[in-house]
C-alpha cells in the first residue's frame, strides 16, 4: 500500500508546503498568484480524496465512499489542469485570446465530460468501478479520464508557443519543459498503472514555475505590497503584443517631494505603505480584476482591462477623494496631492508608446485633485515640445551628434580661470543646441541619462587624459552626474573603474549633482557619494535654492561648493530677496563651502558678488562654453599674455 501511495503523499506534502509559502509569506496579491493558489488547492482536494480512496480499497463497507471518492478526483484532475492551463496563459500574457464568451465555453468542455463520465459510471462501468467485495477496477474507457487533463497541457503548450517573441526562447522553454514533463507523467502512469507518479510530477512542475520562471515574490515591491514597476512595464508588454483592450489610470502625488522633505527617508517607505493600503482599498471594493503598480516617486499605476469609461472614472474618482487629504505617518500628519490622468489602450496606444518611450506623463498635466484623460495632454505646448526632444535624443544617439563644451569659471582669489564646467550638448541637423536643462530633464525622463551619461565621462576623462589638457594649468574639472546616475546601487564602484582607466587624479574632478538626488533615494545617494569622495573626488551641489535641501544635508555631505540656481540674485530691485541671498551666501560660506554664482552678465552684478566672497563666478562677461578646440586656444592666450 505505501508503494501505490508514496509518490501521493509527497506530492501533498509538496502542495500543502506551497500553499503555506505563498498564502502566508508572499502575500500573493496579482491576477496569476491568485490562480496559483487556486490550482494548488484543487490539486490538494484531489490528491487527498486520491490517497483515501486507496486506504479503503477493498473494504466492502466503503464501496459509496470509494465511488464518491474516486470521482471527486477524476473531477477535481481535469479542473486543476484547466487552471493550470489558464495560469500559463495569465504569465505568458495570452489571456486576452481566450477571453471570449465562446472560447470559455470551449475549455470547460472536458471538464463538463468528465462530470458526465463520473455521474453514469455507476450504471455503465466504462471507466472504473468496484466489484462486491469493494476492490477498485478500472473500466474499458478510462484512458479518457487521462486526455482529459492532457488536452488542457497540450492547449498551454500552444499558448506558451505563441508567445515565445515576447516572453523569450529561453522562458518559453521553460514553461514547456514543465508542462511536458506533466504530460509524460500522465503517459507513463496511463501504461503503469501502479506507479501513481502524475500528481507529483504536476506538483514538481508547479515548484519548478515558481522557483525558476515566476516567482510570486519577485513581483510585489515590499514597501507597498503593489505589484513592481518590472511588472507594470511587463503587463504593458504583454497589453501592446496581444492588442488587449486596457485602460490606464496615472495616479500621481504632486507635492511627493515636500512629503520625503517632511518626513524623511526613513519614513518614505511607511508613507508608501499607507499609499499602497489606500490603493488596494479601492481596487478590493470593485467586481473585477484591477492591476496596481508601485513606479516609485510618488507615482501609482493601475491597469484595468477592457475600455470602460464609467468604471475607470468611478475608481479614479475614488482614489482622488480617498488620496486627496491628511494621512498620518508615525504621527506625522502630511497631506497629499494627487492628480490622476487616464489612458485607453489599443485606441490610444500610440500616445501610450510615446510615454513609456519619452518619459513621465506626470510632468506635463499636474492639478492636484483632478482626473483628465490623454486627450488633455497630448494637445498641451509642454507636451509637444518633449516628445521632440525625446525623438531629437534618439537621433542624436544614432547618429552621434553629443558633443563636451567647456565653460572657464573665474576665480575671484586668484583673478583666473582655473576651473571649467563642462556641459553635455545635444547638436541637431540644423546646429541648433537644446538649452541645458532641457536636455538633462529629458534624458532623465526617457531613462537616457545613464547610458549618454557613460559617454559623457568618458569622453571628459579622455581630454583630462591628453597632454593638451596638461598644459592649460586648469585645476579642477567640474562634471555633472544625472539624479539617474547617482541613485543606481553599485554606481559609484563603476565610476571609478571607469575613470581609473584612463589614469586620471581624482582630484582633477568634481562632480556637479542636484539638490533632487539627495531627496529621491537618501541612503543610495549617500552611498555612492561617500565612497567617491573617500577616493579622492570632490562635489558641487547644483542649482541650490531650487529645491527642497536644508541645511542638515548642507553640512552633512561632503560637497565643497554650492552652486546658487541662477534666478536666486536675479531681482536685486527687490529688497527681501536681495536680504535673504546675501545672508544664504553668509551662511553657506560660515559651514566652509565655497560659493559658485552662474549667468553673471554684468561688470556691476560682479562687483556685487565679488564684494560680497563669492568664490566662482561664470557667465558671458567672462566667457561662452566652447568646445575642446577652442577651449584649448582660450588657454594658450591667457597663458601667453602672462
Amino acid at each position: 500500500m505505501f508503494e501505490l501511495l508514496c509518490f501521493e503523499i509527497c506530492a501533498l506534502a509538496i502542495l500543502v508546503i506551497l500553499l503555506f509559502a505563498l498564502e502566508f509569506r508572499n502575500k500573493i496579491s496579482d491576477k496569476a498568484g491568485k490562480k496559483l493558489v487556486k490550482i494548488i488547492i484543487v490539486s490538494i482536494l484531489a490528491v487527498s480524496s486520491n490517497i483515501i480512496s486507496y486506504i479503503i480499497d477493498g473494504k466492502q463497507a466503503y464501496i459509496v465512499p470509494g465511488y464518491l471518492l474516486t470521482g471527486i478526483y477524476c473531477i477535481l484532475r481535469p479542473v486543476a489542469f484547466y487552471l493550470y492551463a489558464d495560469y500559463i496563459v495569465e504569465i505568458t500574457g495570452y489571456r486576452h485570446a481566450v477571453q471570449s464568451l465562446g472560447r470559455k465555453a470551449l475549455h470547460q468542455i472536458p471538464i463538463a465530460l468528465s462530470v458526465l463520465a463520473v455521474l453514469f459510471d455507476p450504471l455503465t462501468k466504462w471507466f472504473y468501478y468496484y466489484d462486491e467485495t469493494g476492490l477498485y477496477f478500472e473500466g474499458d474507457y478510462y484512458l479518457w479520464l487521462f486526455l482529459m487533463p492532457a488536452i488542457y497541457g497540450l492547449y498551454a503548450i500552444n499558448c506558451i508557443i505563441k508567445c515565445v517573441p515576447l516572453t523569450g526562447t529561453v522562458k518559453s522553454l521553460s514553461l514547456s519543459s514543465s508542462v511536458i514533463f506533466t504530460l509524460l507523467a500522465i503517459l507513463y502512469q496511463y501504461f503503469n498503472p501502479n506507479t501513481v507518479i502524475e500528481t507529483l510530477a504536476f506538483s514538481l512542475s508547479i515548484l519548478f514555475i515558481i522557483l525558476f520562471i515566476d516567482n510570486p515574490k519577485d513581483k510585489v515591491e515590499k514597501n507597498s505590497g503593489l505589484l513592481s514597476m518590472d511588472e507594470y512595464t511587463r503587463e504593458l508588454q504583454l497589453a501592446f503584443f496581444t492588442n488587449r483592450p486596457i485602460d490606464i489610470i496615472h495616479v500621481n502625488i504632486t507635492n511627493f517631494k515636500m512629503i520625503e522633505e517632511t518626513l524623511k527617508y526613513n519614513n518614505v517607505s511607511v508613507f508608501e505603505k499607507e499609499a499602497g493600503e489606500i490603493i488596494r482599498s479601492v481596487v478590493s471594493n470593485e467586481k473585477d480584476e484591477i492591476y496596481a503598480f508601485n513606479l516609485k516617486s510618488g507615482r501609482f499605476r493601475l491597469i484595468l482591462d477592457n475600455n470602460n469609461n464609467d468604471r475607470t472614472l468611478n475608481v479614479a474618482n475614488k482614489l482622488i477623494e480617498k488620496f486627496n487629504t491628511e494621512v498620518n505617518v508615525n504621527d506625522t500628519l502630511v497631506f497629499v496631492e494627487t492628480s490622476i490622468i487616464i489612458t485607453q489602450c489599443p485606441k490610444q496606444i500610440n500616445i501610450m508608446e510615446d510615454f513609456v518611450a519619452y518619459g513621465k506623463i506626470e510632468h506635463f498635466f499636474e492639478k492636484p485633485g483632478t482626473v483628465v484623460f490623454t486627450e488633455d495632454v497630448i494637445n498641451t505646448k509642454e507636451y509637444k515640445k518633449h516628445i521632440s526632444i525625446g525623438r531629437r535624443l534618439e537621433q542624436g544617439i544614432i547618429n552621434n551628434k553629443f558633443e563636451v563644451a567647456y565653460e572657464p569659471m573665474y576665480n575671484v582669489a586668484t583673478d583666473c580661470y582655473d576651473e571649467v564646467d563642462t556641459i553635455l550638448r545635444l547638436r541637431d541637423d540644423d546646429f541648433n543646441y537644446i538649452e541645458k536643462n532641457e536636455l538633462l530633464s529629458a534624458m532623465e525622463r526617457n531613462g537616457l541619462a545613464s547610458r549618454i551619461g557613460r559617454q559623457y565621462i568618458s569622453d571628459v576623462c579622455e581630454f583630462i587624459a591628453s597632454d593638451d589638457f596638461k598644459g592649460t594649468g586648469i585645476k579642477k574639472v567640474n562634471i555633472r552626474l544625472s539624479t539617474a546616475m547617482c541613485l543606481q546601487k553599485q554606481f559609484a564602484q563603476r565610476l571609478y573603474s571607469t575613470i581609473s582607466s584612463y589614469d586620471v587624479d581624482p582630484k582633477l574632478i568634481c562632480f556637479e549633482i542636484d539638490e533632487s538626488s539627495a531627496s529621491d533615494d537618501q541612503k543610495t545617494y549617500e552611498e555612492n557619494v561617500n565612497l567617491l569622495h573617500d577616493k579622492g573626488f570632490s562635489f558641487s551641489l547644483d542649482n541650490y535654492g531650487s529645491g527642497y535641501t536644508n541645511v542638515i544635508t548642507l553640512s552633512t555631505v561632503p560637497l565643497e561648493t554650492i552652486r546658487f540656481e541662477k534666478s536666486f540674485a536675479s531681482d536685486w530691485n527687490n529688497e527681501k530677496i536681495r536680504s535673504i541671498f546675501v545672508n544664504t551666501v553668509d551662511m553657506v560660506k560660515a559651514i566652509g563651502k565655497k560659493v559658485i554664482i552662474e549667468d553673471v552678465n554684468s561688470k556691476e552684478h560682479a562687483e556685487i558678488l565679488k564684494k560680497m566672497g563669492c568664490d566662482y563666478l561664470k557667465g558671458t562677461i567672462f566667457s561662452r562654453p566652447m568646445l575642446k578646440d577652442r577651449l584649448l586656444a582660450f588657454y594658450k592666450e591667457l597663458n601667453e599674455a602672462k
